[in-house]
């Protein structure tokens, strides 16, 4: 499942379980795109989004990710944790062969 996919999952979960109307996240038929995963949200309409959500971006990626990965929240965000810990804060290596984004 692509990242955009477990967003729209995601997003449309939480909005359910908080009784929400898609209005209220955002213009209706942009949320629509973002919860059928047709649309990839910008990083400020993310913050947006989460904020309206009641939770910090970082929340509503992990829970995205976390649904893509087959793991919970809590243990994908303690295990980042641990990688961040154990290089002591520093960035990690950039891997041999790179993924070159889309323009």
């Amino acid at each position: 499942m692509e990242l955009k996919e477990a967003l729209g999952q995601t997003l449309r979960d939480l909005r359910e379980r908080n009784k929400m109307a898609q209005d209220n996240l955002g213009p209706q038929a942009y949320i629509s795109r973002v919860e059928s995963g047709t649309y990839d949200p910008t990083l400020k309409n993310i913050e947006r989004i989460a904020a309206n959500l009641g939770m910090q971006p970082l929340e509503l990626l992990a829970r995205a990710i976390s649904l893509q990965e087959g793991v919970s929240p809590v243990d994908l965000l303690r295990g980042l944790a641990r990688e961040i810990s154990k290089r002591k804060g520093e960035p990690p290596a950039p891997p041999k062969e790179l993924i070159s984004p889309p323009l």
